[in-house]
């Protein structure tokens, strides 16, 4: 299936069946992930931590920790419905 459902910063979210997702950064699999949220979650978390680990903003980020506290508020105020499934032309198409 291989269809790209969002791209968040450097990292895409990639739905490769119907059961799988994948997170991506050029092309490299760094995980795979059953529902978008967590997949979101470690998008995030990445990004905030590629961004401390550059040096920018530092003072406001906080450390790793912090971020992963932050992530995990960030996963929690994602509304349930959200957590089961997305749109995706590449399924729909399967279904037709």
């Amino acid at each position: 299936m291989d269809e790209q459902i969002i791209k968040l910063g450097d990292y895409d979210i990639v739905r490769v069946d119907d059961y799988n997702l994948e997170l991506q950064k050029n092309g490299e699999l760094l995980g795979y992930y059953g529902f978008m949220c967590h997949a979101v979650r470690e998008a995030f978390r990445r990004t905030m931590n590629d961004v401390r680990q550059a040096g920018a903003f530092n003072d406001i980020l906080g450390d790793e920790e912090q971020i992963a506290e932050m992530s995990d508020d960030l996963f929690n105020s994602v509304p349930v419905s959200a957590v089961y499934d997305f749109s995706s032309k590449a399924k729909e198409a399967l279904l037709k």
